[in-house]
């Protein structure tokens, strides 16, 4: 687990460690970054707050014709 996620809080540390190793798996080389930010990332989060990511990924595969 990448640094910046280990000081997430409870709920969201679990759903970006879970969400990470989802992406890993589905993009595997082509995954460059995974981003938290917003009320998260900053630790002050409400109980309402939704959790802000950026997914960076390398160009998309060409369609085989």
């Amino acid at each position: 687990m990448p640094e910046m996620y280990r000081n997430l809080d409870e709920p969201y540390k679990t759903l970006a460690e879970k969400l990470l190793d989802a992406l890993r798996r589905k993009y595997g080389e082509r995954l460059i970054s995974l981003a938290v930010f917003g009320s998260v990332a900053r630790r002050e989060a409400r109980k309402d707050s939704d959790l802000d990511m950026l997914l960076i990924i390398d160009s998309a595969p060409k369609k085989q014709a």
